[in-house]
C-alpha cells in the first residue's frame, strides 16, 4: 500500500512520536532503575514538549520529506543534527 501526501506525513510523525516517546521513557526508567523518585514525577509532563520540539527539528531538517525505504548517510546526518540541536537546546534551557 502506497501512502501519499498528508497521510504519509501524519503516519511518519506518528511513528517518530512513538519512537521518541518510548526511547526517552525507557532511558528515564533505566536511569532510575525503574523506580522514579517522587521529586521527578512533576517534571514528566514536560516530556511531551521535548518530543514536540524534536519533531519540529526533524521536520526543519527535512527528515519527513525523504524516502524511508532506504536509509542512507544523508538520512543519518539529518537525524543526528536535529537530535544534537535538540540536546543542546535542552541543555541550554536546563543551565539557564
Amino acid at each position: 500500500m502506497m501512502l501519499t501526501g498528508k497521510l504519509r506525513l501524519w503516519v511518519l510523525v506518528g511513528l517518530y512520536s512513538v519512537v521518541l516517546w518510548f526511547s526517552g521513557t525507557l532511558a528515564f526508567l533505566l536511569r532510575f532503575d525503574f523506580v522514579i523518585p517522587d521529586e521527578y514525577i512533576p517534571h514528566l509532563p514536560y516530556w511531551a514538549l521535548t518530543v514536540l520540539g524534536k519533531l519540529i527539528l526533524l521536520a526543519a531538517f527535512g527528515q519527513f520529506s525523504g524516502l524511508l525505504s532506504y536509509f542512507s548517510i544523508p538520512d543519518f546526518k539529518r537525524i543526528f543534527y536535529a537530535m544534537a540541536l535538540a540536546a543542546c537546546g535542552l541543555l541550554a534551557i536546563r543551565l539557564f
